[in-house]
């Protein structure tokens, strides 16, 4: 894939933008681009799961997903699970008050790696590289997205806060020099 910035600025489909999930976006013709690391904090990072099934190829860098499962809690706990969206301004629903979390795998990818996203898969990603891509093929729509949340901690949509293109830009640009 050609990853050169000009390349990038003339084809894309929609401007680049910032995800609370900690990436910057970039909606291209034929797929989503995911810039990852160090100059992309998260603002809304939660386990999660998605509203469709994509496939993920890392096109440099190294990413790592975490799966796990859950099981509904007959006492208090640390998690709730809620249902969302995943559209701007969107607000959460409550689907569980107390669940466990149980941890299942991980999975790494380097460059070149493909993983396959199932829409039910509950995961947390997190880039163990000081900048990563990856090149996002998404089916269409299955169902709403889940999220599990600290209940300590309050509920901000990831959307909330796109941020300028430009600032975008010059995030994508300052990564692609660096690898």
């Amino acid at each position: 894939m050609n990853l050169d910035i000009d390349h990038l600025r003339k084809t894309h489909k929609i401007a680049p933008y910032y995800h609370g999930l900690g990436m910057v976006r970039l909606i291209m013709p034929d797929c989503t681009l995911n810039f990852h690391g160090s100059l992309i904090p998260p603002e809304a990072h939660y386990i999660h799961s998605h509203r469709r099934n994509f496939t993920s190829t890392c096109l440099f860098g190294e990413v790592k997903n975490i799966y796990y499962n859950y099981e509904i809690a007959n006492e208090p706990t640390e998690y709730v699970l809620e249902e969302i969206d995943c559209e701007e301004g969107e607000e959460q629903r409550l689907v569980h008050k107390d669940i466990n979390l149980i941890y299942d795998r991980e999975v790494i990818q380097h460059a070149g790696d493909v993983v396959d996203h199932y829409w039910k898969d509950i995961h947390d990603f997190e880039c163990l590289s000081e900048h990563a891509c990856t090149k996002v093929l998404f089916g269409k729509i299955v169902d709403v997205s889940y999220i599990i949340r600290d209940k300590k901690e309050d509920y901000l949509c990831a959307l909330s806060n796109k941020g300028e293109a430009e600032e975008s830009w010059g995030i994508i640009e300052e990564i692609l020099k660096s690898t």
